[in-house]
C-alpha cells in the first residue's frame, strides 16, 4: 500500500467532500454546539486513537488483522487536518443528526485514491466512533453486556463477510448496521428482533371459540392463479389472477383468505363477527424478526429467542401491546418446504409460522447462498444439499422469492406444535366458503 500524501489529487478530493458539507445546509438546533464550527473546533476525536478502537473491540470482538488495518487508518486520518474535519463531519451527520446520504459521504471509493483498499474500513471506524453512546444507552436501560456483546458483534460478521468476499475488512450494510449502533435491534439468542409497527396488507382474525386464526388479504392486492403477489420475481402476467376483496357489514366479514402456507386464495370466505375477532392489522407494535447468518436454525433454540425477546421488551421497553412476531426472508419462501426434507431445520423453522406472500424476487436467495453479484448458477460452486436443492429446482425454470410470516404472541405457548400449518383444511372444506 503506497504511503499517505497530501497530495494535490488528495487535495481535490477533499475538496470534493466539503462541498457536500457546505450545501449540507445543517440546523443548528439540531446539535447542542451553538455553531458548525464550534463543532469542530472542540477535542473530539478520541475516537481518532487506537487506544479507543482497542478499547472498543471489547464489545466488538474484530479479528486483530482487523484491528491493525484500522490501527493504521486511524494514524493516517490523524495526520490529516482535512481528513480529520471530514470524519468529525460523518460522525456529526450520522450520531447526532442521523441525516446523512451514505452514497456522497461514506463512498469508500472516492477516498481510495488517498487511503487505498483501507477506505473500506472509513465506514467501520465511523461506526465505532459512537460506541460510547451505545454503551451509555444499555447501562441507562439496565441492559446487560452479554446482550450489548452479542448485538455489536453483527459488525464483526458482516466485516468478515466483506473480507471473504473482496479480500480486505469493510463492510457493505452501513445504514443497517447503525440500528446496531443506535439501539433498535438487539440480538436475543439466535435472532435479531426490533419493535415496528405492522405494514403488511393483511387483517387477522381469530375464532374466540376455538382459537383457530385466518388472515384475510386488504383489497386491492392482485395476486396470481398460484397465489402469489403479481410481480414476484418480474412477472406481471396477469392471466388468470384475481383483485383481493373485503368487505364487513353488521354480522359479517367477507374477503379472501391468506393460507397459513403462505398462498392466497381467489375464493373468498366469509366469517362472523360474533366468532371472529381481529387480532392483527396495520399500525398494531409487532416485533421484526432478522434472521443472521452464521449458524443453523436450530429449532429450540429459535424459540428460546423468541420466549426471551418477549421477556426482553417488556422488561426493558414496556411493551405490554406487542401482538406477535413478523419476518420477510428468503428462508421464509414457502417453496423451500417442496425442495428440504422434514427433518432440515429451515422447514422445521417456516413451519412453527403462519406465511404469506410478499412482493420480491430472488436477488436474496441468490446472494445468501451463492454469494452476491451472482445470477449464473453454471458459474457457481455448489458444495451444500441447500444449494444443490435450490439450484436444481431453478435450473428447470422455476423462480425463488421471499416470504413473509407472522406469529401471534399468544400462540409462542403452541412451539412445536405447528399450530398454524398442520391442519388448515377447514379453511378450504366449505365451512368458511361465502
Amino acid at each position: 500500500m503506497k504511503a499517505f500524501t497530501q497530495d494535490d489529487k488528495s487535495i481535490e478530493i477533499l475538496e470534493n467532500f466539503y462541498e457536500t458539507l457546505k450545501t449540507a445546509r445543517i440546523v443548528e438546533d439540531y446539535i447542542p454546539e451553538k455553531s458548525l464550527a464550534e463543532f469542530f473546533m472542540r477535542d473530539n476525536t478520541d475516537f481518532l486513537k487506537f487506544e479507543f478502537v482497542s478499547e472498543a473491540n471489547y464489545y466488538l470482538q474484530l479479528p486483530g488483522e482487523a484491528i491493525d488495518d484500522l490501527a493504521e487508518l486511524v494514524d493516517k486520518i490523524y495526520a490529516s487536518g482535512e481528513l480529520i474535519k471530514f470524519v468529525q463531519y460523518c460522525h456529526l451527520r450520522i450520531y447526532h443528526m442521523e441525516e446523512y446520504d451514505e452514497k456522497r459521504i461514506l463512498d469508500p471509493y472516492r477516498l481510495k485514491e488517498i487511503l487505498g483498499e483501507q477506505a473500506n474500513l472509513l465506514p467501520v471506524l465511523i461506526l465505532i466512533s459512537g460506541i460510547h453512546g451505545t454503551i451509555n444507552y444499555y447501562k441507562a436501560k439496565g441492559i446487560e453486556n452479554e446482550i450489548l456483546i452479542a448485538t455489536l458483534k453483527t459488525l464483526k460478521d458482516f466485516m468478515c463477510g466483506f473480507k471473504s468476499r473482496y479480500g480486505c475488512w469493510g463492510i457493505d450494510d452501513f445504514k443497517w448496521l447503525t440500528h446496531f449502533f443506535y439501539g433498535r435491534i438487539f440480538r436475543i439468542g439466535r435472532l435479531n428482533f426490533y419493535p415496528k409497527y405492522f405494514e403488511s396488507r393483511l387483517l387477522v382474525y381469530r375464532n374466540i371459540n376455538n382459537g383457530r386464526v385466518c388472515a384475510l388479504s386488504e383489497p386491492d392486492v392482485t395476486y396470481t392463479s398460484e397465489g402469489k403477489v403479481v410481480g414476484t420475481n418480474g412477472i406481471f402476467n396477469t392471466e388468470n389472477s384475481f383483485v383481493a376483496v373485503y368487505e364487513e357489514d353488521d354480522g359479517c366479514i367477507c374477503g379472501n383468505p391468506v393460507l397459513p402456507s403462505g398462498h392466497a386464495l381467489k375464493e373468498t370466505v366469509k366469517l362472523s363477527k360474533n366468532e371472529w375477532m381481529r387480532v392483527l392489522s396495520k399500525g398494531d407494535i409487532v416485533l421484526d424478526v432478522h434472521i443472521p447468518g452464521g449458524t443453523g436454525l436450530d429449532n429450540e433454540e429459535c424459540r428460546k429467542a423468541f420466549v426471551e425477546a418477549v421477556s426482553f421488551y417488556r422488561t426493558y421497553f414496556d411493551y405490554q401491546e406487542c401482538r406477535g412476531f413478523v419476518c420477510e426472508s428468503w428462508l421464509l419462501d414457502p417453496q423451500m418446504q417442496q425442495l428440504l426434507p422434514k427433518t432440515s431445520n429451515i422447514f422445521r423453522f417456516q413451519r412453527e409460522f403462519y406465511l404469506y406472500p410478499v412482493l420480491s424476487d430472488e436477488k436474496q436467495t441468490f446472494q445468501n447462498l451463492f454469494g452476491a453479484g451472482h445470477t449464473d448458477l453454471s458459474k457457481v460452486k455448489i458444495v451444500t444439499s441447500l444449494q444443490t436443492a435450490v439450484a436444481g429446482y431453478m435450473k428447470k425454470g422455476n423462480h425463488m422469492c421471499m416470504g413473509g410470516m407472522f406469529m401471534l404472541e399468544s400462540d409462542l405457548k403452541n412451539w412445536g406444535s405447528e399450530f398454524y400449518q398442520k391442519d388448515f383444511s377447514w379453511m378450504l372444506d366449505g365451512r368458511l366458503k361465502n
